[in-house]
């Protein structure tokens, strides 16, 4: 069939080569897309959330600017400022103004065409403080909101307690108080209607998935005048399951002589100052003689570099990241002026004198001291690197800066506020503070409270109690039926009512630590002239050593222990208080012997007779501060003790009001007296200097005359070589045992009580009363 054709196999096969090169090419195409379509994607930029705020601390009506400029591939940006406003923004900073005091928690969805985050896990906090309170008020002076929320993050079904219960309204001629806020009205933002009472009380139960509500309440006084506290709550799976505020009460007796760091010398002061304010060292727990880092990120020695061979240069490098209550940044700046702040006031009956007898020279108090000295004393190296230049070396001073008087203060607030003028108070910083501790000064209300408030922007992580009430509650039968009750939760109890305490149900004692003080009953060697009488007595009376070693033999040390002191002390053995470095326990105590005192008073010579003292017999007045029936009864068993040697013996006891008593104990007038001495700063030195040194603050009275012994203090204040010092303090402790140079009553012991629902409380001797960032209060 060779002249015939048939197309078809050929045209078949090649189709088919035709249609694999149609295949290849769509799946080559196919291929273009795809990767054209993953470069498209993988182009599309991931968003981050990073928001920080010019200021975290603001006062109402102020303004914050926010900058999110540290974010990454975001173009637009949704403000939520937590107050119920928004904004949408296209540039990375906003600022935004509050108008009513509050807890808010901001947060920002950032944005670009293709993908979002946002901060909700964690939202930036800006705390609002009340507007000042006006230098008069009128019954239209807006309350203060004093509000505790327990919690604003929360899962959904969490039950949210709200406690306005602090907060304060106005009346005209009275000081703000609680009982002037007539009623409270409760708003959460969830659309549920808003509830009014007349108690500062409310719970609330939020529910939502990534929600954000603005609650507030609105308090309104007696006299119809209102402010709004806002707080915002936000609730997400990442949020906590809070039940309750902790509010911690506390109630006492003593007001505050101010809340100035650089003029404050007491201890119902020196409580506030140490939970507000805080220093560059602080001390480690229970431990008096162990410093740790507290706003410095060092505690400088010789051996780290911190302080020169010389022992004179100090220096310090401070935490980062750390703001005042104000809002603003903590630098070296700060420490600067804080500690010549001190410095430049140097108040004549404050503190100033601990650093200022080291940190320039011919210190006296009360004086202008040399600018320029001042100025060289503290020196700013950068940042956050500070020096400080003593004019001598001194071992304790690591120990003053412990002290509040190191407590460093806001610059910017001080100066704000009136700044510093030599040897001036500055009046608004006695009732208002602004330091970077964990809970900021919210009410001051003179012999009625202070209310202390959770600082939420600290730099540790924040307090566990919500709000601190110091109450003053003058009457101890009050106290105590609030400690049962369970509307206070610590109070102060004195000695005599101490018995009334025990047994409480539901309450915790800690008792018997040792305190850094020593009560004494002191024996003047020089009497000077006056119309006091203080017996038949020669002025030298106690210049003789047996007369001394008979008065101390004749104390029952153990009925004063039981009778006056209730158990809450122990026999002291010397000027060092057990519990302080160089406490030395090889030194005796001295013990009630009458046939001892006996034997010491026959051996002590009338000069005007020739004959012994016991054989003569004497009189004397032993004197103590009215209304003080504790150093009462010391001189009532002194009396006992030593009338009981001779027939000829008499001993008067006389109460002196206390501007006298002290005023004639300073001139040298007075035979005898009781008094006490508590510490300043946890070294030997800050006792024996005060009692043993040669017109030292009761050696000059006591008409002390002994110049080896006095070198040998100082030597032992400015010794570096701590084994040398040891020695040293050995040999004055046990020169002060041999020579019966006090008659040493009793170093006091603690005595604390607190509801069994309160944990955290640790002693130290060094505390003003309480330190209350490590409390915890747990409720039903």
């Amino acid at each position: 069939m060779e002249g015939s054709a048939n197309p078809l196999p050929e045209e078949k096969k090649a189709r088919s080569g035709r249609n694999k090169m149609i295949v290849i090419a769509v799946v080559i195409i196919l291929l273009v897309v795809a990767v054209g379509a993953y470069l498209v994607l993988s182009q599309k930029k991931d968003v981050s959330v990073k928001v920080s705020a010019n200021k975290t601390t603001v006062t109402a009506g102020a303004s914050v600017t926010f900058n999110a400029s540290q974010s990454s591939g975001a173009t637009s940006y949704f403000w939520k400022f937590g107050d119920g406003t928004f904004a949408n923004t296209t540039d990375a900073t906003t600022s935004h103004a509050y108008t009513y005091p509050g807890l808010y928690l901001v947060v920002l969805k950032a944005s670009n065409s293709d993908k979002s985050a946002d901060n909700l896990a964690s939202p930036l906090a800006i705390t609002v403080n009340n507007p000042d309170e006006p230098a008069v008020i009128t019954n239209d002076t807006k309350p203060k909101a004093v509000v505790a929320v327990s919690a604003n993050q929360v899962k959904s079904g969490t039950v949210v307690q709200f406690d306005a219960s602090a907060s304060l309204g106005y009346e005209a001629g009275s000081p703000g108080s609680p009982a002037f806020i007539a009623s409270y009205t409760w708003n959460f933002g969830d659309g549920s209607a808003a509830q009014t009472t007349t108690t500062g009380l409310y719970n609330k139960t939020f529910t939502g998935t990534d929600a954000i509500y603005c609650a507030s309440v609105t308090l309104t006084s007696t006299h119809g005048a209102v402010q709004t506290y806002k707080a915002t709550i936000i609730v997400s799976e990442k949020g906590s399951s809070a039940g309750v505020t902790k509010t911690f009460v506390e109630e006492t007796t003593g007001d505050p002589d101010t809340l100035d760091p650089a003029v404050d010398y007491e201890t119902a002061g020196g409580e506030v100052l140490q939970n507000v304010y805080e220093t560059l060292i602080w001390y480690n727990g229970s431990s008096a003689s162990e410093l740790v880092p507290q706003l410095a990120t060092n505690v400088p020695t010789v051996a780290n570099g911190g302080i020169t061979n010389d022992n004179k240069t100090y220096t310090f490098h401070l935490r980062e990241g750390v703001y005042f209550h104000d809002g603003t940044l903590m630098t070296a700046a700060d420490v600067e002026y804080s500690l010549e702040r001190v410095l430049t006031i140097n108040d004549p009956n404050g503190p100033a004198w601990m650093m200022g007898q080291v940190m320039v020279n011919n210190f006296d108090y009360g004086v202008a001291l040399n600018a320029n000295e001042i100025r060289d004393s503290v020196v700013v190296i950068d940042d956050y690197t500070v020096q400080i230049n003593l004019v001598k070396a001194y071992p304790a001073f690591i120990y003053v800066l412990a002290f509040t008087v190191g407590s460093i203060v806001s610059m910017d607030f001080v100066e704000a506020h009136g700044g510093v003028v030599s040897l001036e108070q500055n009046e608004y910083m006695k009732t208002h503070t602004c330091g970077t501790g964990p809970f900021k000064l919210v009410v001051w209300d003179p012999s009625n409270q202070i209310v202390l408030e959770r600082n939420n922007n600290y730099w540790r992580t924040p307090a566990k109690l919500n709000v601190v009430i110091i109450k003053q509650v003058t009457d101890f039968n009050a106290r105590l039926l609030h400690l049962q009750k369970g509307t206070a939760d610590c109070i102060y109890v004195p000695r005599k009512n101490i018995e009334s305490a025990r047994n409480i149900t539901g309450t915790r004692i800690i008792e018997g630590y040792g305190q850094f003080a020593i009560d004494f009953l002191g024996m003047n060697q020089n009497i000077q002239a006056s119309t006091l009488d203080v017996g038949n007595i020669p002025s030298t009376f106690f210049a003789d050593v047996n007369v001394r070693k008979a008065f101390v033999h004749a104390f029952d040390y153990q009925t004063y222990l039981t009778s006056q002191m209730m158990n809450t002390g122990k026999i002291a053995n010397g000027p060092i208080p057990e519990g302080m470095v160089y406490y030395d326990t090889e030194v005796g105590t001295f013990t009630y012997n009458l046939t001892l005192a006996a034997q010491y008073l026959n051996a002590a010579i009338n000069p005007a007779t020739g004959h012994s003292w016991l054989a003569d017999g004497f009189t004397i007045t032993c004197f103590y501060n009215s209304g003080n029936t504790v150093r009462q009864g010391a001189c009532e068993i002194l009396k006992a003790g030593l009338e009981q040697l001779s027939p000829g013996i008499t001993v008067n006891v006389q109460a002196l009001a206390w501007p006298t008593y002290l005023s004639n104990l300073y001139a040298g007038k007075l035979s005898t007296f009781c008094l006490g001495w508590s510490v300043d700063y946890a070294d030997p030195d800050d006792f024996v200097q005060p009692f043993l040194l040669d017109g030292g603050t009761y050696g000059g009275p006591l008409g002390f005359n002994d110049a080896a012994l006095s070198q040998k203090i100082m030597d032992a204040a400015f010794e570096s070589n701590s084994v040398t010092r040891g020695q040293l303090y050995h040999e004055i402790t046990q020169t002060t045992y041999d020579n019966a140079t006090y008659l040493w009553l009793a170093q006091a012991t603690n005595f604390h009580i607190e509801r069994s629902w309160i944990s955290g409380y640790f002693f130290n001797p060094m505390y003003s009363a309480l330190v209350f960032y490590t409390y915890d209060k747990v409720v039903a």
